[in-house]
């Protein structure tokens, strides 16, 4: 571990020859090895099921920050509180169905949000998002899905779905 005062006033903490901490003069704190990741779907993922969850896909990386992000799925590479973000936007959404059920599931934990689908007729798009501050264990791991109860096999996963988290500490 390296420490270092530049002429800035600014504080540097390297370890294993890479920048970990960064102070600078007024006082903003960066992390660049923090572990994060954002994201997206390259297609639209259509006609899920009625009657089972499924997991929402995600193929294509904004960032990942650590390389936690693989086949779906987050692993947690330490121990501590993680931000998990899942912005949504359904196509197609059906009113025959009771409801849908949104979430991300954890190692430690089920979290989800619920909405009926009452409307006087089928939705063009409904977009949901679901924020959580998740304790994760290392090795621990996220993944988001949705559940449809009844209704027709027509709702479909917009693009424009994200997933993303970091670590708090």
């Amino acid at each position: 571990t390296t420490i270092q005062v530049s002429s800035d006033d600014v504080l540097i903490v390297d370890t294993a020859g890479n920048e970990a901490l960064k102070i600078n003069a007024d006082g903003y704190v960066t992390k660049p090895l923090q572990p994060a990741f954002d994201v997206r779907k390259s297609g639209n993922q259509n006609n899920i099921s009625n009657s089972g969850y499924d997991t929402i896909t995600f193929d294509t990386e904004t960032y990942d920050i650590g390389s936690n992000f693989a086949s779906n799925i987050f692993t947690a590479p330490v121990t501590g509180k993680y931000h998990l973000t899942l912005n949504i936007r359904l196509d197609n959404v059906d009113t025959a169905a009771s409801y849908y059920n949104i979430g991300i599931q954890t190692s430690n934990r089920y979290h989800s949000q619920l909405f009926q689908p009452n409307h006087p007729s089928d939705v063009a798009y409904y977009i949901q998002t679901m924020t959580v501050v998740a304790d994760m264990d290392a090795s621990d791991t996220a993944v988001c899905n949705i559940f449809q109860n009844g209704g027709t096999s027509q709702t479909d996963i917009n693009t424009s779905t994200i997933f993303c988290g970091y670590l708090l500490g």
